[in-house]
C-alpha cells in the first residue's frame, strides 16, 4: 500500500485532502441528515453533489442509488448500487434501511447475485514462496538473475530481505541501516549492478523516534553497501511509493504527497513533473518504451509521454473495468499488469493496449479474491512469470501504530505464469 488518503470501506470517515473534499464531505453529511429525517428530495440532491464533487466513491455511489430507489428512479438507482458494488461489494445491502422497501423484489435479488459474481475468487496465480518473519510487512520486490535472489522491502522492520532460490533467507540491509525507514517500492538496475529503494517516515514502522525524510537509496547488489541517497531537499512531506528505471539508468520516482514525480539523473534529484490536477493521488509507475505509465489510486491509469511530459488517461472502453485504486503496475510484451488493492475484493488485471497506448484493447481478470490475498501490492517481471506481494498487512494496524498478528498471515509471495 502507498499513501492513500481515502480508504474504500463504508465505515470509515471520508474526510480527504484536496480541493473539494470540505464541500463533498459536507453535501454527504446533509444528505445523511435529510435521509435519517426522511426528506428523500434533499437526501438525493445531497447525494448527487457529493458524487459530483467525489465521483467514484462506493459509500456515496451506494447511498446515491438508494436514495435514487427512495425517489422511485429504480433504473437508475439499481445501475447506480451496482456501480457502487463494483467498487465495493462488501457493502450492507441486507441491512441498509433505505433498501428495505426492496427486500423479497427480483431486482434486489439480482443485486445479491451481482454482489456474489463479484466476489468469487479468480486464482491464475500461486504461492512461489512464503516467509517465515510474520511481522516483516513487505511491500516491494526485485530480483537478480545474476545472483538468483529475491529482495524483499519491509516497511514494518524497516529492512531489505532476501531470499535465494534454495529458500535460504538473509538480510541484505539490517533494520535502521543507513538510515532506512519504511521501505517501499524497489527497483533493479541490472546493467549498473544496482538496486534502488525508496524509505518514508511510516507510522506503521518501528523505531518512529529515530526518523528522517523521505528518501531515495541506491545499493549495490554485490555486496550491499550503500551507493547513493537523494532526499527532495525542501520543506514539504513526502512520500515516495514506487520507482522505475529507464534504459538509460535514469530513476523516476512517485510522491503520493506531492503528486509530483522526481527524477534522479547525473547524479542528483529533482522534480521532473508535476501531475497535478489531472492526477489526484500518484501510485505506480513503469517504463514503456518512451512512456511512463502511472496509477491515479482515485481513478485510473494514466500514459505521459517522456519526450513532452504531456499527461493523457488512458482510454478505457470497458464500463465494467474501473481502474480506480490501481497500486503496483508491471509491464511486459504490450501487456500491462496491475494490482488493484483500492476495491473489494481486490486483484490482479492484465491489460492489453494499442501500440500508441492511447487505448485499452482488451482486459482479463488474473486473480480475484484471491485465498492467499491481504492487500496485494507490488511486484516485478522476471523472464515469463510475473511475482508480486499477496498480502501486505495495511490493514491489520491499531490506531496506535501496533500490528495485530491475529488479523494477517506471514508473508506470501504469487507467481503467475504470463503464457498461461
Amino acid at each position: 500500500m502507498i499513501f492513500r488518503p481515502l480508504l474504500i470501506c463504508l465505515f470509515v470517515s471520508i474526510a480527504v485532502a484536496g480541493v473539494h473534499s470540505q464541500s463533498y464531505v459536507e453535501f454527504y453529511e446533509a444528505g445523511m441528515k435529510a435521509g435519517g429525517e426522511g426528506d428523500n428530495e434533499n437526501y438525493l440532491a445531497n447525494m448527487a453533489m457529493a458524487d459530483s464533487l467525489r465521483p467514484l466513491h462506493p459509500v456515496i455511489l451506494f447511498r446515491l442509488g438508494s436514495a435514487l430507489v427512495l425517489n422511485q428512479q429504480m433504473e437508475k438507482g439499481f445501475e447506480t448500487l451496482k456501480k457502487s458494488l463494483m467498487l465495493n461489494a462488501r457493502l450492507p445491502l441486507e441491512t441498509d434501511e433505505a433498501l428495505s422497501g426492496l427486500r423479497n423484489t427480483p431486482g434486489f435479488d439480482m443485486l445479491l447475485d451481482f454482489r456474489d459474481s463479484l466476489l468469487k475468487p479468480v486464482e491464475s496465480s500461486q504461492i512461489a514462496f512464503a516467509l517465515e518473519e510474520k511481522d516483516l510487512h513487505p511491500e516491494g520486490i526485485a530480483y537478480d538473475p545474476e545472483s538468483r535472489k529475491w529482495y524483499i522491502s519491509s516497511v514494518h522492520k524497516r529492512k531489505i530481505v532476501t531470499r535465494d532460490n534454495q529458500g535460504e533467507v538473509g538480510e541484505f540491509k539490517k533494520s535502521g541501516e543507513d538510515g532506512l525507514m519504511a521501505v517501499m517500492g524497489m527497483a533493479a538496475d541490472l546493467s549498473k549492478r544496482l538496486i534502488w529503494v525508496t524509505s518514508v517516515p511510516a507510522k506503521e514502522m518501528q523505531d518512529q523516534e529515530n526518523t528522517g525524510p523521505a528518501a531515495v537509496l541506491s545499493f549495490d547488489l554485490d555486496n550491499g553497501n550503500l551507493k547513493t541517497k537523494y532526499i527532495a531537499g525542501d520543506t514539504l512531506e513526502h512520500w515516495f511509493g514506487d520507482l522505475a528505471v529507464d534504459s538509460r539508468g535514469r530513476v523516476f520516482i512517485t510522491d503520493s504527497f506531492t503528486n509530483l514525480i522526481y527524477i534522479i539523473e547525473n547524479g542528483s534529484m529533482s522534480p521532473w513533473l508535476d501531475t497535478s490536477p489531472a492526477i489526484g493521488n500518484i501510485q505506480g509507475i513503469v517504463v514503456s518504451g518512451r512512456h511512463l505509465i502511472v496509477s491515479d489510486y482515485l481513478s485510473s491509469i494514466y500514459r505521459i509521454d517522456m519526450s513532452d511530459k504531456s499527461i493523457q488517461k488512458i482510454i478505457n472502453p470497458f464500463p465494467e473495468l474501473i481502474l480506480k485504486g490501481t497500486d503496483g503496475l508491471m509491464e511486459e510484451n504490450n501487456e500491462l499488469y496491475l494490482t488493484i488493492n483500492g476495491q473489494v475484493p481486490n486483484s490482479l488485471i492484465r491489460l492489453t493496449y494499442d501500440v500508441k497506448l492511447f487505448k485499452i484493447t482488451n482486459y482479463q481478470v488474473k486473480d480475484k479474491n484471491h485465498s492467499s490475498y491481504g492487500e496485494p501490492t507490488l511486484g516485478t517481471i522476471t523472464g515469463d512469470r510475473l511475482y508480486y506481494i499477496a498480502n501486505s498487512p495495511w490493514g491489520a494496524y491499531g490506531g496506535d501504530g501496533q500490528l495485530d498478528s491475529t488479523r494477517y498471515d506471514p508473508p506470501r509471495i504469487l507467481m503467475l505464469d504470463l503464457n498461461r
